[in-house]
């Protein structure tokens, strides 16, 4: 039983951090890229996009 709590507990906190990096992401004024090991993109900025010659779905991954 106490297994299970401290599952939720985890949960919750990964939902809140995901709410706050989604938060981030939403309001900064800063063109920023993120990509994993195998450099395939995972996350931008709305800024970034502005700067951007790519269209998202010619991109690998998307």
């Amino acid at each position: 039983m106490a297994q299970s709590s401290n599952k939720t507990d985890a949960h919750r906190k990964l939902i809140k951090l995901n709410d706050e990096l989604e938060n981030y992401f939403s309001n900064t004024i800063i063109p920023q890229l993120f990509v994993d090991a195998d450099m395939i993109l995972r996350k931008f900025t709305p800024p970034a996009m502005r700067h951007s010659t790519s269209q998202p779905k010619t991109w690998e991954g998307t």
